[in-house]
């Protein structure tokens, strides 16, 4: 899989637009401070012997693996319904820059990365002025035809995919230990003969 270099992603970043961007950086923002205070909440309730914190801190983060099972879940169960909504979003972008040099040298860029041609394949430079990066010629045979982008970008996902799932079993796993310790202090500090 090929890193994507600052050109690229300045380039990305112009097509998404400010308010996309601004909107993820709050979403992250709140995400880190919910975190934050779910930490805090957890050692001042285990510092203090405090079952009521604890309780709060157990609670949240079972909501918390909740929601991360249910975005698990809803991911495989619309896998396709996903794939069909970035292929026509690529496809849309790939039409409309035919008709913009610098959309187009981006969308080249990425057909020499990927060693692709147009979303499906050659085929969608049918009828257009415009030429495959990689190829140059939209009369070259089926024989020597790369994959569309789309396939490859979904190859070099699903690559890197492994990466993602092994991350979020060992949040997970974390996540169900803290789970276990908070209920072990909880029922620690209900005891008579617990001593801190």
């Amino acid at each position: 899989m090929k890193a994507i270099d600052s050109k690229e992603i300045n380039a990305i970043l112009q097509d998404v637009g400010p308010d996309v961007l601004r909107t993820a950086a709050i979403t992250l923002i709140v995400i880190g401070l919910v975190t934050f205070m779910l930490g805090i909440l957890g050692c001042c309730g285990a510092r203090s012997g405090n079952r009521c914190l604890l309780g709060l801190f157990f609670t949240f983060i079972l909501i918390m693996v909740i929601a991360e099972l249910a975005v698990g879940i809803s991911a495989a169960v619309f896998k396709g319904k996903v794939e069909e909504i970035l292929k026509d979003t690529m496809m849309d972008y790939f039409k409309n820059s035919l008709n913009s040099t610098q959309d187009m040298d981006n969308f080249h860029a990425l057909e020499r990365d990927y060693n692709c041609c147009g979303v499906d394949g050659i085929d969608d430079y049918k009828n257009t002025t415009q030429k495959c990066a990689i190829i140059g010629n939209v009369t070259t045979t089926a024989t020597t035809v790369p994959e569309g982008c789309f396939a490859a970008l979904e190859d070099a996902f699903m690559g890197a995919a492994s990466i993602l799932i092994g991350s979020g079993v060992g949040i997970g796993v974390i996540e169900i230990m803290a789970l276990v310790f908070s209920i072990y202090l909880c029922r620690q500090f209900g005891r008579d003969e617990f001593v801190a």
